[in-house]
């Protein structure tokens, strides 16, 4: 705004010295041809001044319309991602239920082998028992009888008789018992696989859908990409005669650096509690990334730590992987690099902008970081990290990598 500002100023000052510059050949020309002359030049002036005027309104117009565009774009990705995300929530729960109900049919089948076993030891104790009664028993308990002294004697062993049989009898009613155990454990395997088969059609169906949001989100950042692209070609000709795109990134950077400060004394308050989120954290945790998420975050690391060590671009790569596979962000390198409020250059623009625009010093190096976290894993557990300047200023203590301290 300052530039438009002294452009008008510029303009005005032209539109004086013009005046000033002819004055005298009023003064000198008595004629009506010199004055009319002198009036046309006059009104051209003006009206240049006012078309330098109206296009200064329309870069400023052209202006707010980029970034009232990145934030629809970027709330539609946000609203994409966090619809993807509980999708992937869900699949992550049906994977669980999946593995318990497995193990379960593991443990069924495991049981009915157990019973089966046992059941066929009482069945051959039966038959044994059964083929004793019938080739000798019958004459025994007869003999028995009449070898009793006496009829007290006679009752004593009528009643030892008995408890034989009554013994027989329970060891015939496990056998049953056992049978009818068998055949429910056996329906309730033929419940558990019917219920895997379900769950699996629900897994296969949850991952059909999250792979169309993912297509979607590929689709509509490409959409942000061309939209952006447009737009910025429009505002490239504007700017070859008002301004110079890199007074953007510094009024960009300067915004950076005004929610910098504000996010450095917020997390500054809270420190005890991210050092806590942190031990959540696996050494070396890693997350498969699709080309259009390797480019998002290859993206956030230029506009973070391109102008600082390969050191510090690997630990802001970490930090989003560390986010990713953190309870308290989404699970998504989408989802933690659109969250909002969490990375400043997402929220000024800057990120936008290098998304849809060539990146020259430094972005080598960090594809090179890039492919180095997804391929070996999150080089720390870090959750956050602020500028030198922030953190000292916010009271801020960790470990610093490069120009950022991580914490």
């Amino acid at each position: 705004m300052k530039k438009h500002f002294r452009m008008r100023a510029r303009i005005t000052s032209v539109s004086l010295v013009i005046m000033l510059l002819f004055a005298p050949l009023m003064s000198y020309a008595a004629t009506s041809d010199d004055l009319s002359e002198t009036k046309d030049k006059i009104n051209s002036l003006e009206e240049q001044q006012k078309e330098n005027e109206s296009e200064i309104d329309s870069l400023e117009e052209e202006q707010n319309t980029l970034q009232g565009r990145i934030s629809s774009y970027n709330s539609k990705l946000q609203s994409l991602i966090e619809s993807s995300d509980a999708v992937l929530a869900d699949i992550s729960e049906n994977e669980k239920q999946i593995e318990k109900t497995q193990k379960n049919i593991e443990q069924t089948k495991s049981d009915i082998i157990d019973m089966e076993n046992t059941l066929q030891e009482k069945k051959d104790d039966m038959a044994s028992r059964i083929r004793f009664i019938y080739e000798n028993e019958s004459n025994s308990f007869l003999a028995v009888l009449l070898s009793a002294d006496g009829f007290a004697d006679f009752l004593n062993k009528l009643e030892y008789i008995s408890e034989i049989n009554s013994y027989d009898r329970d060891k015939m009613d496990e056998y049953k018992t056992a049978l009818e155990e068998l055949s429910d454990k056996k329906e309730q395997l033929a419940e558990q696989e019917d219920a895997l088969e379900d769950k699996n059609a629900s897994l296969k169906a949850l991952k059909e859908e999250y792979e169309e949001k993912q297509t979607q989100v590929a689709s509509l950042i490409e959409q942000t990409k061309s939209a952006l692209n447009d737009t910025q070609s429009d505002l490239s000709d504007a700017n070859d005669k008002q301004s110079d795109i890199e007074a953007q990134l510094a009024s960009m950077k300067e915004y950076e650096q005004e929610l910098e400060d504000k996010l450095a004394k917020e997390e500054a308050s809270k420190q005890s509690e991210i050092s806590k989120d942190e031990e959540e954290i696996e050494s070396g945790a890693r997350v498969s990334a699709s080309a259009s998420d390797r480019e998002l975050l290859e993206t956030i690391v230029y506009c973070e730590a391109r102008g600082s060590t390969y050191a510090c671009q690997v630990a802001v790569a970490s930090v989003v992987i560390n986010r990713v596979k953190s309870s308290k962000f989404p699970n998504s390198i989408s989802g933690v690099i659109y969250q909002k409020g969490q990375f400043s250059p997402v929220a000024s623009g800057t990120f936008a902008y290098y998304l849809s625009h060539k990146k020259n010093d430094g972005y080598a190096s960090c594809k090179k970081a890039v492919s180095k976290v997804l391929s070996d894993g999150s080089q720390n557990k870090f959750l956050f990290f602020r500028s030198k300047e922030s953190a000292d200023a916010a009271g801020i203590s960790g470990t610093q990598i490069g120009s950022e301290v991580f914490f």
